[in-house]
Protein backbone atom coordinates (compact mmCIF):
# COMPACT_ATOMS: atom_id res chain seq x y z
CA UNK A 1 0.00 0.00 0.00
CA UNK A 2 2.84 2.52 0.52
CA UNK A 3 4.06 2.37 -3.06
CA UNK A 4 0.46 3.07 -4.02
CA UNK A 5 -0.17 5.97 -1.76
CA UNK A 6 3.38 7.48 -3.17
CA UNK A 7 2.96 6.91 -6.61
CA UNK A 8 -0.82 8.34 -5.99
CA UNK A 9 0.86 10.89 -4.62
CA UNK A 10 3.12 11.92 -7.02
CA UNK A 11 0.65 11.71 -10.15
CA UNK A 12 -2.29 14.54 -11.32
CA UNK A 13 -4.32 11.65 -12.70
CA UNK A 14 -4.99 7.97 -11.88
CA UNK A 15 -6.95 5.34 -13.49
CA UNK A 16 -8.03 2.26 -11.71
CA UNK A 17 -8.39 -1.15 -13.72
CA UNK A 18 -10.73 -3.85 -11.92
CA UNK A 19 -12.37 -7.00 -12.67
CA UNK A 20 -15.79 -7.31 -12.54
CA UNK A 21 -16.40 -10.01 -9.34
CA UNK A 22 -17.51 -9.10 -6.44
CA UNK A 23 -13.93 -9.94 -4.49
CA UNK A 24 -12.32 -7.53 -7.03
CA UNK A 25 -14.57 -4.58 -7.01
CA UNK A 26 -14.66 -4.31 -2.94
CA UNK A 27 -10.92 -2.41 -3.08
CA UNK A 28 -12.26 0.72 -5.72
CA UNK A 29 -14.52 2.61 -2.98
CA UNK A 30 -11.80 1.82 -0.10
CA UNK A 31 -9.27 3.37 -2.86
CA UNK A 32 -11.14 6.57 -3.79
CA UNK A 33 -11.64 7.07 -0.02
CA UNK A 34 -7.98 7.04 0.21
CA UNK A 35 -7.12 9.45 -2.63
CA UNK A 36 -9.83 11.79 -0.89
CA UNK A 37 -8.01 12.26 2.08
CA UNK A 38 -4.51 13.06 0.89
CA UNK A 39 -3.71 16.39 2.22
CA UNK A 40 -3.18 19.33 1.19
CA UNK A 41 -6.46 19.16 -1.67
CA UNK A 42 -4.50 20.60 -4.35
CA UNK A 43 -2.16 17.28 -4.12
CA UNK A 44 -4.56 14.88 -4.82
CA UNK A 45 -4.96 13.17 -8.18
CA UNK A 46 -8.41 13.29 -10.25
CA UNK A 47 -10.16 10.07 -11.22
CA UNK A 48 -10.23 9.52 -14.79
CA UNK A 49 -12.77 7.10 -14.32
CA UNK A 50 -12.31 3.25 -14.44
CA UNK A 51 -11.91 0.00 -16.80
CA UNK A 52 -13.09 -3.35 -16.37
CA UNK A 53 -10.61 -5.93 -17.09
CA UNK A 54 -10.81 -9.62 -17.73
CA UNK A 55 -14.47 -9.22 -19.35
CA UNK A 56 -16.43 -12.87 -19.91
CA UNK A 57 -18.08 -11.48 -23.13
CA UNK A 58 -21.68 -13.34 -23.32
CA UNK A 59 -23.70 -12.20 -26.73
CA UNK A 60 -21.59 -9.04 -26.70
CA UNK A 61 -22.23 -8.67 -22.91
CA UNK A 62 -21.56 -9.03 -19.50
CA UNK A 63 -22.49 -12.28 -17.72
CA UNK A 64 -24.90 -11.58 -15.40
CA UNK A 65 -22.78 -12.26 -11.78
CA UNK A 66 -20.10 -9.10 -13.72
CA UNK A 67 -23.71 -7.15 -14.42
CA UNK A 68 -24.75 -7.30 -10.92
CA UNK A 69 -21.03 -6.66 -9.67
CA UNK A 70 -19.97 -3.77 -12.27
CA UNK A 71 -23.82 -2.01 -10.98
CA UNK A 72 -22.21 -2.22 -7.40
CA UNK A 73 -19.46 -0.63 -8.67
CA UNK A 74 -21.12 1.86 -10.29
CA UNK A 75 -23.30 3.42 -7.06
CA UNK A 76 -20.24 3.13 -5.31
CA UNK A 77 -18.31 5.22 -7.38
CA UNK A 78 -20.55 7.77 -8.14
CA UNK A 79 -20.73 7.77 -4.19
CA UNK A 80 -17.17 8.69 -3.65
CA UNK A 81 -16.83 11.78 -6.38
CA UNK A 82 -15.27 14.98 -5.77
CA UNK A 83 -17.24 18.14 -7.42
CA UNK A 84 -14.84 18.69 -9.98
CA UNK A 85 -14.37 14.39 -10.85
CA UNK A 86 -18.64 14.66 -11.16
CA UNK A 87 -18.87 17.52 -13.65
CA UNK A 88 -16.01 15.93 -15.86
CA UNK A 89 -17.48 11.79 -15.34
CA UNK A 90 -21.24 12.31 -15.20
CA UNK A 91 -22.66 9.50 -14.26
CA UNK A 92 -20.60 7.32 -16.15
CA UNK A 93 -17.12 6.57 -14.61
CA UNK A 94 -16.53 3.90 -17.19
CA UNK A 95 -13.70 4.31 -19.39
CA UNK A 96 -13.65 1.06 -21.00
CA UNK A 97 -13.53 -2.42 -21.19
CA UNK A 98 -10.75 -5.55 -22.32
CA UNK A 99 -12.56 -8.84 -22.80
CA UNK A 100 -10.56 -11.77 -21.49
CA UNK A 101 -9.29 -12.98 -24.81
CA UNK A 102 -6.50 -15.96 -25.04
CA UNK A 103 -4.65 -13.87 -27.44
CA UNK A 104 -3.71 -11.35 -24.77
CA UNK A 105 -2.14 -13.75 -22.66
CA UNK A 106 0.02 -14.48 -25.71
CA UNK A 107 0.82 -11.17 -26.61
CA UNK A 108 2.07 -10.79 -23.04
CA UNK A 109 4.24 -14.00 -23.61
CA UNK A 110 6.59 -14.86 -25.75
CA UNK A 111 4.42 -14.83 -29.22
CA UNK A 112 4.59 -11.31 -29.72
CA UNK A 113 3.09 -12.55 -33.65
CA UNK A 114 -0.06 -12.51 -31.94
CA UNK A 115 -0.26 -8.26 -31.44
CA UNK A 116 -1.28 -8.82 -35.60
CA UNK A 117 -4.54 -10.38 -33.70
CA UNK A 118 -5.42 -7.55 -31.96
CA UNK A 119 -7.43 -6.01 -34.60
CA UNK A 120 -9.21 -8.64 -35.81
CA UNK A 121 -12.65 -9.89 -34.25
CA UNK A 122 -14.37 -13.19 -34.59
CA UNK A 123 -17.38 -12.76 -32.79
CA UNK A 124 -18.78 -9.40 -33.87
CA UNK A 125 -17.56 -8.15 -30.93
CA UNK A 126 -14.88 -5.11 -30.91
CA UNK A 127 -12.18 -6.07 -31.06
CA UNK A 128 -9.53 -5.83 -28.23
CA UNK A 129 -7.34 -2.44 -30.70
CA UNK A 130 -11.05 -0.94 -30.74
CA UNK A 131 -11.21 -1.88 -27.11
CA UNK A 132 -8.32 -0.06 -26.16
CA UNK A 133 -8.40 2.75 -29.19
CA UNK A 134 -12.09 4.02 -27.12
CA UNK A 135 -10.37 3.82 -23.49
CA UNK A 136 -7.20 6.24 -25.09
CA UNK A 137 -9.93 8.49 -27.10
CA UNK A 138 -12.07 8.53 -23.49
CA UNK A 139 -9.28 9.58 -21.46
CA UNK A 140 -7.25 11.75 -23.61
CA UNK A 141 -10.90 13.33 -23.91
CA UNK A 142 -11.31 13.54 -19.53
CA UNK A 143 -7.61 14.71 -18.94
CA UNK A 144 -8.62 17.73 -21.43
CA UNK A 145 -11.69 18.55 -19.69
CA UNK A 146 -10.04 18.34 -16.25
CA UNK A 147 -7.60 20.50 -17.79
CA UNK A 148 -10.08 22.71 -19.26
CA UNK A 149 -9.14 22.15 -22.77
Amino acid sequence: MFLTQAMLRACAFYLPVTIPDQISIYGMPRLIRWVCQIDPPGDRPKLLGYVLNALNRSGGGMVGSQQRAHADLVRSVRGSLQPDEQTVLGNDALVGVLPRLDVIARFLGEDKSAFLEFSKSRSGQPSVEACAINIRDKLVSRINSFNGK
